[in-house]
């Protein structure tokens, strides 16, 4: 599902080097945290401001290059798309199962207003 938002930039991370699980190599990330102002209905606020923290691995780290292109407190406007999933692992008590639930969103574009 593609989903659009704005917001203002709050943190922009350096790129960061991590070990891939299976001990093949590494991988990059970079972590950007977006504000999403809360609901104004045309005269008060109605809903609370929420914080978006967005994830971007190697390529997208490449592509977007955020540090080169926004700084902290400029205003954007994102399209990302959202998908879930769900993880299931052994719960502490003979044969139970602990279900997480996850959504993860992947920035497809990103400007500035």
């Amino acid at each position: 599902m593609k989903i659009q938002f704005k917001g203002q930039i709050k943190n922009i991370s350096e790129v960061v080097a991590q070990a891939k699980k299976d001990g093949s190599g590494t991988f990059n990330i970079q972590t950007m945290v977006v504000t999403i102002p809360g609901y104004h209905d045309g005269f008060e606020k109605k809903g609370k401001d929420e914080n978006w923290e967005i994830q971007l691995f190697d390529k997208a780290i490449n592509d977007f290059k955020l540090l080169e292109t926004l700084k902290l407190d400029d205003k954007v406007y994102c399209e990302a798309y959202l998908n879930s999933q769900t993880v299931l692992k052994p719960g502490e008590k003979k044969d139970t199962i602990i279900e997480s639930y996850f959504l993860n969103l992947s920035l497809a574009k990103i400007s500035k207003f």
